[in-house]
């Protein structure tokens, strides 16, 4: 089982994994809005994102989830020196498929991924011109405590909706960091 500290390395190693692809042209993170990557884009490209994560097999030392993450293979469909893009475009996301299943993003005694589905994305939109393969993968991780000198955070507050905001200070319990509401 792979072992995480945060979100943050997770993301960082499967994208360091990624880019070590010797054909993947650019690897990162989804894109949050529509402007990423306004102009030509570098393929084959690899997007990557976790969706959210379900709860895994616990035990008394560890927290486990299990994550749900998807890669998005792209491909250009109107690129000079292909003959036929669209196999080139299947073949990319076979092989990202085929690494994937090798893949450990964390711990090295971690499990490998568990590969889920792989299909042409048609709803991606912003991608005129492109062909985008989206693969989905499961991989269970142990959760370690979350350590503020990993990260910025200072402290967690947590409260029960609809009971939130301003006007609701007192509904809230910590549940990491300093004692004081801020």
């Amino acid at each position: 089982m792979a072992d995480i500290r945060c979100m943050a390395e997770y993301n960082g190693n499967t994208i360091t994994a990624l880019k070590a692809i010797p054909w993947v042209a650019y690897a990162g993170n989804y894109p949050t809005d529509n402007s990423a990557h306004a102009g030509k884009l570098p393929t084959p490209a690899v997007w990557f994102r976790v969706n959210g994560w379900s709860a895994g097999k616990n035990s008394e030392e560890s927290c486990a989830v299990d994550l749900s993450c998807e890669l998005f293979v792209i491909t250009d469909l109107e690129a000079a020196d292909d003959e036929n893009p669209q196999i080139k475009s299947e073949q990319a996301a076979a092989d990202i498929t085929a690494w994937l299943m090798e893949q450990v993003f964390c711990s090295p005694a971690a499990a490998p991924p568990v590969f889920q589905l792989a299909k042409r994305d048609a709803d991606e939109l912003r991608l005129a011109g492109y062909q985008v393969w989206r693969i989905v993968y499961s991989q269970l991780c142990k959760v370690t405590a979350y350590s503020a000198a990993a990260g910025q955070l200072s402290a967690v507050w947590l409260a029960q909706a609809p009971d939130v905001g301003n006007q609701h200070l007192d509904n809230y319990r910590r549940v990491y960091g300093s004692d004081a509401h801020e």
